[in-house]
């Protein structure tokens, strides 16, 4: 099994490799911009398009969510599965939690937690009406935040909260993580997960390198941003990293499976909904 593990990492890293210098090949590098609220404005579907090209990514999520089905399915004995996807975008890991049900011969039913409001629209328009999905899966507009109370979750999914067996998750931010994703699901499991449910991601490490490049300093410059300013950016092919062997360091490491992640809730969050 480790063996197998560490050729669909392999696979996974030579496709992000590929694919990444397919959309340089394309697009060009992203120049730097102010991502304030990963919210607001929702992002454009081709967006979402564009991201869900990641080939490499998505191959580790489907070989993790079917290792996930068939554990939490053998540990119970299960011959039905709730699972439950937040931030599913246009679908992908959607039909990953059905394709790997349907390997193992379970029903399952998904529920789709979207903030986005043109991509639960796209979902419950495209997906939602495929005979195969019709029954299976469930759209719901959300906006799951820091210290939430059970009362903010619409009335379907709060009926089965603490009774999904599957949680997966994607919403890994561009810069230094944006988007809450070691709070956010810590709150996915103290209010949707089984105490037997398996979460996915089960940990989130964040990494740091230097790098410097004459060209975006132009750009930002001439642009009239602030230098002090956080920005989401490509790396042009002037960019230069400022590392030992070109290698990035761990910044810190959390488990989103467990109440690890309660360490990051701010003690004055706001549990009302909003």
């Amino acid at each position: 099994m480790e063996s197998d593990a560490a050729a669909a990492q392999a696979a996974a890293h030579d496709m992000c490799v590929k694919g990444h210098a397919e959309e340089i090949a394309r697009f060009g590098p992203l120049m730097p911009c102010r991502n304030i609220s990963p919210l607001y404005p929702p992002l454009p579907l081709s967006e979402y398009d564009m991201m869900e090209r990641d080939q490499g990514k998505y191959v580790m999520y489907f070989g993790a969510i079917c290792d996930a089905m068939r554990e939490v399915v053998a540990k119970d004995q299960l011959s039905h599965v709730d699972a439950v996807v937040v931030g599913p975008g246009l679908g992908r890991l959607v039909r990953f939690c059905v394709a790997a049900a349907q390997e193992l011969d379970v029903s399952v039913h998904v529920d789709c937690l979207e903030a986005n409001p043109l991509a639960a629209t796209a979902l419950q328009q495209g997906l939602c009406e495929e005979p195969a999905m019709a029954g299976v899966v469930s759209v719901f507009r959300a906006v799951l935040t820091p210290g939430m109370s059970a009362e903010c979750l619409p009335a379907a999914v709060r009926a089965k909260a603490g009774r999904y067996n599957l949680a997966v998750s994607e919403l890994l931010g561009c810069f230094g993580d944006n988007e809450f994703l070691p709070e956010l699901c810590g709150e996915i499991r103290r209010l949707l997960l089984a105490p037997s449910g398996i979460q996915i991601p089960a940990t989130c490490t964040m990494y740091v390198v230097p790098v410097t490049s004459p060209s975006l300093v132009q750009h930002i410059v001439k642009s009239g941003k602030p230098m002090d300013a956080a920005y989401i950016t490509g790396l042009p092919r002037d960019a230069r990293i400022l590392a030992d062997h070109g290698l990035p360091k761990e910044l810190y490491t959390v488990r989103c499976d467990d109440d690890s992640c309660s360490a990051y809730l701010s003690a004055a969050s706001d549990s009302s909904c909003r």
